[in-house]
């Protein structure tokens, strides 16, 4: 007969693997994440053990007690890393810098995982328990046990000093949900495991604590995703021989320029003085090897899966909210706001100049430096006028024009003005393996034409065709983008063309987006995307847009 509490096991089992496999999937990177990871990866071994222990319970009783010590073992870690999660939340404590600071924290744990394997002292057999075979409590259980739960406590008290020192109100919704699910298991856990043998007079534990490991994953894991209180990890560049930071630091700065280039190389030589964060639409991986941002943290706005990302439509709230506890965590800093053309696009400009005009304030506040990169172009002229009020001080960039030989390097993005022709040319000669044309015009034109022998091709047509794979190029869905995304590799090329033609039919804010996803995912897989538009077919504010979302533009 199956024991009925092995569902409860194999439910823990499945729930803490999952979170550990979405979490280091979807998950934001930080010291906060990496502690809870590992916390995951202990109640995945504890509720691993005992998914076997009630699954075969006529297992020799050697086998038994060696699962047992294995659980016990991965049990004793719980306060050093439940306490070590704290002290990292929401910024590291400076006690984990210390030489002494890890092993402060871990040196209980590590006492309690030898004595687990050192004779009778905490674990004296395994015998059969309420819910299946368990651990005996050995002679000194009951003494270490009180030192257990004092230590989890402490993490929990802790806790709930920096909750209630805590004025933001988004920050303390936060904070409940972590108090939550610390008060289930140091309280279940306390009555039902640690102390549960000595007040209901049991053999063993009661043999629910991988159900309150369960719960309380699921809460921590939901304040992460929901609120995304994962803090971003602080860096400086290193010291180059570049020239540093011209302009006064502790000012807010809007700059008017085509490119990105003056915002980029001033945030560049102000990074190597104080911490800095770039938030931008652009994908970091170009970012980083164009400005030698190597250390920098970037919050990208973007569907694709990144060290640190957000969707661009949660401006007002997961994206302001992230700069603001940045820069209240790390006054001075640079703080670097790329793409606001884009972000205007998606958002609305009132979104935009509400959200710029908190986090100017925010920066003044606590004397960080703010760039904002700005194309003039891409909005009207009261537009500019009124984000131009938001700032201390302006400057002008230098107009860095089209790029008569740009790099053709994958990974990379170009955007093609003018004269299709010959940008098919030079894409028929580019000597990729693996070539992918998005277009409206004709496949077997294009390859007769052009010669595109080894090509696969993505026909943007109202019309089906049955030797081409067709799509509506009205509507450009998820399908296309799933099948433009399964053609990409390292050093492939992907051609989308006509992007003039498909602004007439679907819209500028779909195409701009539909262009966007594309290049997010081929950048991050390692390929090379270049796009063509008509000359002339766009307006200057359209034009200058979708320019930015290009590395390079070519005459």
């Amino acid at each position: 007969m199956v024991n009925p509490f092995l569902f409860l096991s194999l439910g823990a089992l499945i729930a803490n693997s999952v979170l550990v496999v979405y979490l280091l999937w979807k998950g934001p990177r930080g010291h906060t994440t990496t502690v809870f990871v590992l916390l995951l990866v202990v109640f995945t071994t504890w509720s691993l053990t005992e998914v076997l222990l009630r699954a075969f319970p006529g297992w020799p009783h050697d086998q038994q007690f060696l699962l047992v010590r294995l659980g016990e073992t991965a049990v004793s870690f719980i306060p050093g890393l439940l306490v070590h999660f704290v002290l990292a939340y929401p910024r590291p404590h400076p006690i984990l810098s210390r030489p002494w600071g890890l092993l402060a924290v871990y040196a209980a744990p590590i006492i309690f995982a030898a004595l687990v394997w050192g004779g009778d002292i905490v674990i004296a057999d395994v015998v059969p328990g309420p819910m299946g075979p368990s651990a005996l409590p050995g002679a000194f259980n009951l003494p270490i046990a009180s030192l257990y739960v004092f230590i989890i406590l402490a993490g929990w008290i802790y806790l709930g000093r920096s909750y209630l020192q805590e004025t933001d109100r988004r920050e303390v919704r936060r904070y409940l949900f972590l108090i939550a699910g610390f008060g289930i298991g140091v309280i279940g856990g306390t009555v039902t495991e640690i102390f549960g043998p000595f007040i209901f007079s049991m053999p063993t534990r009661l043999g629910l604590g991988t159900t309150y490991t369960t719960i309380f994953s699921a809460l921590v894991a939901f304040a992460i995703f929901r609120y995304g209180f994962l803090a971003i990890e602080p860096a400086m560049e290193t010291r180059s021989a570049e020239r540093g930071f011209a302009w006064a630091r502790g000012r807010n700065y809007i700059v008017l320029e085509r490119s990105r280039e003056t915002s980029f190389q001033a945030f560049r030589g102000l990074a190597q003085e104080v911490p800095g964060l770039c938030v931008t639409a652009f994908p970091p991986r170009l970012l980083s090897r164009t400005y030698a941002l190597h250390k920098t943290p970037f919050l990208w706005l973007s569907s694709q899966q990144g060290q640190l990302s957000l969707k661009p439509s949660h401006l007002e709230v997961d994206v302001l909210q992230t700069l603001l506890r940045f820069m209240r965590d790390n006054r001075r800093a640079a703080i670097l706001m790329d793409d606001l053309e884009y972000l205007a696009q998606v958002n609305g400009f009132p979104a935009v100049m509400r959200t710029l005009s908190r986090i100017a304030s925010a920066a003044s506040k606590y004397d960080c430096t703010l760039l904002a990169s700005l194309n003039p172009s891409s909005l009207d002229g009261a537009q500019v006028s009124t984000l131009r009020g938001l700032f201390d001080e302006v400057q002008v960039g230098e107009d860095t024009g089209n790029e008569a030989s740009p790099s053709w390097k994958a990974p990379g993005c170009l955007l093609w003005e003018g004269n299709r022709e010959a940008c098919l040319r030079a894409l028929a000669q580019n000597g990729s393996a693996r070539k992918t044309v998005v277009s409206t015009l004709f496949p077997e034109k294009l390859r007769a034409t052009y010669g595109f022998d080894d090509a696969g091709f993505l026909w943007l047509a109202p019309e089906h065709h049955d030797d081409f794979p067709t799509y509506n190029p009205t509507r450009l869905t998820l399908e296309i983008l799933r099948d433009v995304v399964r053609s990409l590799s390292e050093d492939s090329l992907v051609y989308i063309g006509e992007l003039e033609v498909l602004i007439g039919e679907a819209g500028f804010l779909e195409v701009l987006e539909y262009t966007k996803q594309v290049v997010d995912a081929a950048v991050s897989r390692g390929a090379l995307v270049v796009a063509s538009v008509e000359q002339g077919a766009l307006s200057p504010l359209l034009l200058s847009t979708l320019e930015k979302r290009f590395s390079a533009t070519v005459a």
